[in-house]
């Protein structure tokens, strides 16, 4: 979860790819001038549930008891191996295209300050229990 907040305020902030992203994308750079007032001013439960974007992982793959729904979760910090994996269980042999790559910081250069690794974990932490995502933001860590 840490890492994809990253990832979804970077990818907005370059401008999205679909026609609504725009509208948060054009919020993002008027009134967010980073990471941290995105995350402490503009973030709140209301509005990750309510964009598709910004939702909770367990939303797409739980029923309302946080029953998997699926018999294999894949994850960002292993796409390669999940990839192949899966890859094989469905019988089909191509390579994983790389998109909407965004150039940016370190993850937890984003999180030196401690509310905003706090109101993520707030935000998304069933994603972090359900996912056995760990609460620690230090290198090497992808949450």
């Amino acid at each position: 979860p840490y890492d994809r907040a990253v990832s979804y305020y970077e990818y907005l902030r370059a401008g999205g790819n679909r026609a609504d992203d725009l509208v948060l994308s054009e919020l993002i750079n008027r009134r967010y001038s980073n990471f941290e007032s995105f995350v402490l001013d503009y973030l709140c439960k209301d509005i990750v549930h309510e964009v598709t974007l910004l939702k909770p992982q367990y939303l797409f793959v739980c029923d309302d008891n946080y029953n998997f729904m699926v018999d294999f979760i894949g994850k960002y910090e292993n796409l390669s191996n999940d990839f192949s994996y899966i890859s094989k269980k469905i019988g089909i042999s191509i390579q994983l295209p790389q998109m909407n790559k965004t150039e940016r910081k370190k993850v937890e250069k984003y999180y030196s300050n401690k509310d905003v690794v706090n109101k993520i974990y707030d935000l998304y932490g069933l994603d972090f229990d359900l996912f056995e995502y760990s609460r620690d933001v230090s290198p090497g860590t992808e949450a």
